[in-house]
């Protein structure tokens, strides 16, 4: 299956810009932690229905093509 995927980036600030907030500050490094924990894979999109739809449609037509370029190779 082909898919196309768009780069994704998580930008978070520093936790020591909230340095005069010792709760934003441990709340910011619980966030990064997260971050760093999560899978990759994770982050990888999931095929929709349709998209599979969409996939099996040109699969089929793939292979109508190229039966349809077998017939006109061997009738010549």
């Amino acid at each position: 299956m082909k898919t196309s995927c768009t780069p994704v980036a998580i930008i978070t600030g520093a936790p020591e810009v909230f340095s005069n907030d010792a709760n934003k500050a441990d709340d910011q490094k619980d966030l990064i932690d997260r971050i760093r924990k999560l899978p990759a894979e994770r982050l990888l999109p999931r095929p929709s229905g349709f998209a599979r739809v969409v996939s099996s449609a040109s699969q089929y037509v793939n292979d109508a093509m190229r039966e349809l370029m077998d017939l006109i190779r061997d009738g010549t």
